[in-house]
């Protein structure tokens, strides 16, 4: 079955522990994330740095908000 809050996959790791401290974002999130940007963008707010923490899900976060900006890469 089908659960939006669980991550699409997961990323190797040799210690299954670091899971617990560095998550990956949910497919919901993942959703939630990207909505964000194409709101952002949508609307034409200016955004003209885009910061985020080193942890795994941040930086999901950060490119999936670019994305639904369709800023991704720039």
């Amino acid at each position: 079955p089908f659960d939006s809050n669980m991550p699409p996959s997961l990323p190797h790791r040799t210690n299954w522990l670091d899971y617990d401290i560095d998550t990956p974002l949910t497919v919901k999130g993942l959703a939630q994330s990207w909505n964000v940007g194409n709101v952002l963008a949508r609307y034409n707010l200016p955004v003209t740095a885009c910061y985020s923490s080193p942890a795994f899900r941040s930086i999901q976060t950060a490119d999936r908000i670019l994305e639904g900006m369709g800023r991704k890469g720039q």
